[in-house]
């Protein structure tokens, strides 16, 4: 905030870095890609990883895949880190409950602080 931002999203508690990165990335697709307003696009985030079932999660992965892959033929080194680790994640999903990220926990603690 003291850099000039008008506000800031964070956690009240550590989150695993598997749910904040899914509902960071939905985050900002909302918000960004949406139009969203940041608190609509924050609670829609949260909606979503906390109903999402492993066969959502791994439906969005795939398709998040297919959006990087499908740019170009040729995929930067951030693009191809970023593949791998999508499908690390989708891979991993078989090893979750039926709901993953549904407990509070994993998406109770995102906030935005600030001036919206």
């Amino acid at each position: 905030m003291r850099a000039g931002v008008g506000c800031v999203v964070s956690t009240l508690w550590p989150i695993e870095s598997g749910a904040s990165t899914l509902l960071m990335i939905y985050f900002y697709q909302q918000w960004r890609e949406a139009g969203d307003s940041l608190p609509v696009a924050l609670g829609n985030a949260q909606k979503w990883l906390r109903e999402s079932t492993r066969e959502d999660l791994a439906a969005w992965y795939q398709a998040e895949i297919d959006k990087i892959t499908g740019n170009s033929n040729e995929q930067s080194e951030d693009e191809t880190m970023l593949i791998e680790s999508l499908k690390t994640d989708q891979r991993e999903l078989d090893k979750k409950e039926y709901q993953p990220y549904k407990h509070p926990y994993c998406w109770a603690a995102f906030t935005i602080t600030g001036l919206l």
